[in-house]
Formats: C-alpha cells, sequence, structure tokens
C-alpha cells in the first residue's frame, strides 16, 4: 500500500501528460482543477486560464450554472457517470464520442476530486442494418477468430495467444473489431458475440489438441460481461463440455471501461473467477486512473500494460519512465506482465533490459494476429531478438 501511495502522484501525472486521452479533473463540485496537454492542445486554453472555472469555459453553450449545479449533484450520487454520443466530424465522418467521469476519493471515502476523460472513435456502424448483418455473418460462421501470440520475453517461448475476433462485409469491408463490440453493445447483443467467439475457439482447441496443448488462450470481456455470473458460468460449462483444461483460459477484462458496480463488488466476482479455475487479466492497464485502484481491490493473474504507454518510449524519457515505474509497480504484486503494442527493436531493447520478472511481451515487432493454424503459434524461434535477450541474460550470470 506505501509502493502505490508514493507512486500515486508521479503516475498521474505522468499517465494524464503522456496520453492520447483528453484528461480533465475537477474538485468535487465540478470546478477545473488541472487539464491535461491534450485538453490544451484541443481547446487552445492553457490551464491558468480555466482554473477554477466550470466546464462550459470549454463547453461553450453546454448550459447554465443552474443546470451545471443539478449535473454535479446528480454525479455526486451516483458516484460516476458514463456517455456514448453520436456525431460527425466536421469531415463528415460518423463518429463515437465516449465520455466518462470518475470519482477519485480522499483519505476518508469521500468524493475528493472527479476526473473526465474523452474519446472519438471513427467509422462506427451504429445503424440496425448493420447489427442484422452482423447477426446474420455470426449465424453463417463469417465472423471469425484469429490469435496474436505473448512471448516469454526471455525465452521467445510462446506462452498465451490472445483470441481477436474478426469480420469482412462487402459494404462495411474490414470491420474494426471495437466497432463490432459497440454494436452488439448498443443492440444488447453481447453475451451472444462472447459465447460465439468461445465456441469458434473450442471446436478449433478440440480438432487441434495435440499441437496446441501447452498453450494458454486469452478471451476479451469486457467489464460488465466479467460481472455477468451467467454469461461465466456458461462459458465454463462450454470449456468443461469439451474436456479442456479451464486454466489454459484467460479473461482478460478491459481496464478503460467504468465499472457499473461499486469496485468491492467487482473484487468478489473476480475473485470468484479465479476461484473457477479459470486465470483472469487486466486489459488496457495504465490507460486511466482506475489503475491504481484496480492493482489494490481486484485479483487477477495477469496484467497488460496498454500499447499507449508504449508508444514513443525510444524517444521521450518521460514516456520511459512512466512505463518503467508501473513495471516495478506490477512486478511487486507478483503477477505475469504483458507488455503490448511493441513495435520496434528499441522499444524491445529498453524494455527486456530491466529484468522484470515474470515478463511476457505482445506486438507487431513479433507478430500480427493470424489465423489459429498459423506456424506462428508453434515456432518459438520466429525472431532473432529472442536469442539476443537470452544471450545477454546468460552473460549477466556469469
Amino acid at each position: 500500500m506505501s509502493d502505490l501511495a508514493t507512486l500515486d502522484q508521479i503516475l498521474l501525472h505522468n499517465i494524464l501528460e503522456s496520453s492520447d486521452l483528453g484528461y480533465l479533473i475537477t474538485d468535487a463540485e465540478g470546478y477545473i482543477v488541472y487539464i491535461n496537454r491534450r485538453v490544451i492542445d484541443q481547446t487552445g486554453y492553457e490551464l491558468s486560464e480555466v482554473a477554477g472555472k466550470s466546464l462550459s469555459v470549454l463547453r461553450p453553450g453546454s448550459g447554465s450554472s443552474s443546470s451545471h449545479s443539478e449535473f454535479w449533484n446528480l454525479l455526486q450520487k451516483k458516484g460516476m457517470w458514463r456517455s456514448r454520443l453520436k456525431n460527425e466530424s466536421d469531415s463528415g465522418e460518423k463518429l463515437v464520442v465516449l465520455n466518462s467521469i470518475n470519482p477519485i476519493l480522499g483519505p476518508d471515502g469521500k468524493t475528493k476530486y472527479l476526473l473526465s476523460f474523452g474519446e472519438s472513435t471513427l467509422n462506427n456502424p451504429f445503424d440496425q442494418e448493420a447489427f442484422s448483418e452482423l447477426v446474420k455473418a455470426i449465424r453463417a460462421e463469417e465472423v471469425y477468430i484469429v490469435g496474436q501470440p505473448i512471448y516469454d520475453a526471455y525465452t521467445g517461448q510462446v506462452n498465451i495467444v490472445e483470441v481477436l475476433i474478426r469480420w469482412t462485409h462487402e459494404k462495411y469491408g474490414q470491420v474494426n473489431p471495437l466497432n463490432i463490440i459497440e454494436l452488439a453493445s448498443q443492440n444488447n447483443y453481447l453475451s451472444a458475440v462472447a459465447i460465439y467467439v468461445v465456441e469458434q475457439l473450442i471446436e478449433f482447441l478440440v480438432e487441434n489438441h495435440k499441437l496446441y496443448e501447452k498453450l494458454c488462450f486469452s478471451i476479451n470481456l469486457n467489464v460488465s460481461q466479467i460481472i455477468n455470473s451467467s454469461l461465466i458460468k456458461n462459458i465454463i460449462d462450454l470449456i468443461d463440455s469439451a474436456g479442456i483444461d479451464r486454466s489454459r483460459i484467460i479473461f482478460e477484462s478491459t481496464e478503460s471501461d467504468c465499472l457499473p458496480i461499486p469496485i468491492n463488488e467487482a473484487a468478489q466476482h473476480f475473485s470468484w473467477i479465479r476461484d473457477q479455475g479459470v486465470l483472469i487479466a487486466i486489459d488496457d492497464f495504465g490507460s486511466g486512473y482506475s489503475t491504481l485502484d484496480y492493482i489494490n481491490n481486484l485479483s487477477v493473474n495477469i496484467i497488460k500494460v496498454d500499447r499507449s504507454l508504449v508508444k514513443g518510449i525510444e524517444d521521450c524519457s518521460r514516456r520511459w519512465d512512466t512505463l518503467l515505474s508501473l513495471l516495478k509497480l506490477c512486478e511487486r504484486q507478483g503477477v505475469l506482465i504483458v507488455v503490448e503494442g511493441i513495435e520496434n527493436e528499441m522499444q524491445h531493447s529498453l524494455i527486456i533490459a530491466e529484468n522484470i520478472t515474470g515478463l511476457l511481451v505482445q506486438g507487431f515487432l513479433y507478430a500480427k494476429p493470424e489465423p489459429l493454424s498459423d506456424e506462428i503459434f508453434r515456432d518459438n524461434r520466429r525472431s532473432h531478438l529472442f536469442g539476443v535477450t537470452r544471450a545477454l541474460r546468460a552473460s549477466e550470470e556469469i
């Protein structure tokens, strides 16, 4: 706990300043105390110009002082707020604007600050025609799965395969997986998509049991799915019926989603899943303030450090210091650590040189997502980088 308290302010500042998202912190009444560089770039306002003012100064026409007060009173009662708004960019592209406001509690357990962040996702197919096409594609098994290998950082052995969903449509083209999930979420179809992915994976593993019996496979589930006990039980029943060892399956919970329930209740769900013998991971770790709250409260086997914290570490000492602080924090928790989004040899070398215990790596430098039958999942010598790593570690032990 003392480690977390010491790192809290440093991590918060470095993560928010290096993020590609716009972050804003207000006091408990909703008046601005901090904006990060992204918000400054987007709005043209410096912190000195907006400190102590309401959000309306950054969002002209957003409402009167009375509506501002009503909103923040409601927020304090609910504890958090999240919205998905449909919009269009200046060029006419469809946008999904995601906004989230989360409380930062003081030592007395009361809300001291509120952290707000937002992002826009392009080309999200919201209409009912798109959803109907998705349902038809799943029924026809035209939606398919691929995998991306996750390697032991020091031996180059493939330990885990992350299962990813893909859909190519004659009208929409190659649909972004995030858009598939968003489309399913908007139409209460997420559980069906999750079951479909699990069934596709099970079918493959049953047919190729001997070739892949030593690998674990991770499935992405958002927070609302993770806390859906009925869905989790259905997935475990499917795994058991196929004779697959539960410990070979990992549920990846997206960390950037704000929790729809109090964190102590979420902790009970995570612990229950681990008690079932299934492994559990926090995905996108480091992409929001809940980082510190999650690692301190949720019982997990694996922490996946978000790719946004890897981007640019070879050129920016501040970004590298942020990533290294998080890696050291995770190492002290005694969990496996996956660093996502490694794209060049310099990033690889920087991370490997730290000799972090329990370190796994993933990224386009090593392998892109491929069909599960691809040889990359059986070839542990695919990248020369791992041979160099083994040689370096051997020399250090002499």
